[in-house]
């Protein structure tokens, strides 16, 4: 007898196509392809009344999954996994970036090229750059070093916030003594830090080394300076979400949400790439 093809919801708002949502998805749907899964996307899974009136519809979920998500999977009993750090739900089983890994990344990379001044610049209540911070003060551990923490808002949505943001930098980039190595929780945040220090005639690297996060080729390569950058491999982390799904769907006992994958280091852009999933 021929099994029923799975059916399985893929809960990623793609409307804004960044870059670790469409990865994700895109290493969901190459592992569908190899076990003939049927997918959609539900964005907002949820107690809807459109999602209640199809309990039962979907053999497995994988979510940026948000508190009413939790409630909704947990009531109808449907395998579910987590790929959002940032989510409220800490229960379900999730396959999520190392961002503590990042940090200890780019404080060893820094440290290698001999510098002894650091920097981050992350997202205001961003839990992804806490965990970032974390990492690098944790590999300065033990040292006399010291790293100096500035954060800015996500997104900026108007002028007058950009403007502010932009006054921002420079004041923190005024503290500075160089030479100074500095980590950015992302990719488009460290090129705003360098386009700052361009304008105030910083040379990079020799007077500030910057390494990103994300791996956006866009923002990395086809603007000057080219940027180091740590890579998270979020293709990786959507089909490894995927083979979790489809262990929890055949009956395997649900791993601890925790745990974790030790990272990879291979050459890359300008020098430096890492893979590192939690």
């Amino acid at each position: 007898m021929q099994r029923r093809q799975r059916r399985i919801a893929i809960g990623i708002d793609l409307d804004s196509p960044h870059k670790h949502h469409t990865d994700v998805a895109g290493g969901i749907l190459a592992y569908a392809r190899q076990h003939d899964w049927e997918c959609r996307f539900e964005p907002f899974i949820g107690p809807s009344p459109q999602v209640l009136d199809r309990r039962g519809q979907y053999d497995g979920i994988i979510a940026r999954v948000s508190r009413a998500a939790a409630d909704y999977v947990r009531r109808a009993r449907i395998p579910t996994v987590n790929v959002w750090l940032g989510s409220p739900d800490r229960s379900l089983p999730r396959v999520v970036p190392d961002q503590h890994a990042a940090g200890r990344m780019a404080a060893a990379h820094l440290l290698e090229r001999g510098f002894r001044r650091f920097g981050f610049l992350g997202y205001r209540r961003d839990y992804n750059s806490v965990l970032q911070l974390n990492g690098l003060q944790s590999a300065l551990a033990g040292t006399e070093y010291t790293c100096s923490a500035h954060t800015i808002p996500r997104e900026p949505r108007n002028s007058q916030v950009w403007h502010h943001l932009q006054e921002s930098l420079v004041h923190w980039v005024n503290s500075w003594k160089t030479p100074i190595g500095v980590f950015a929780t992302q990719d488009v945040t460290c090129r705003y830090l360098a386009n700052v220090c361009l304008q105030m005639g910083l040379r990079i690297p020799d007077d500030v080394s910057l390494i990103a996060c994300g791996l956006s080729e866009l923002i990395c390569e086809h603007l000057y300076p080219p940027l180091t950058s740590i890579e998270h491999n979020f293709e990786r982390i959507g089909y490894l979400a995927a083979r979790l799904l489809d262990r929890l769907m055949a009956g395997a006992t649900e791993p601890s949400p925790r745990s974790t994958r030790r990272p990879q280091i291979r050459n890359g852009l300008n020098g430096f790439q890492a893979a590192a999933l939690k």
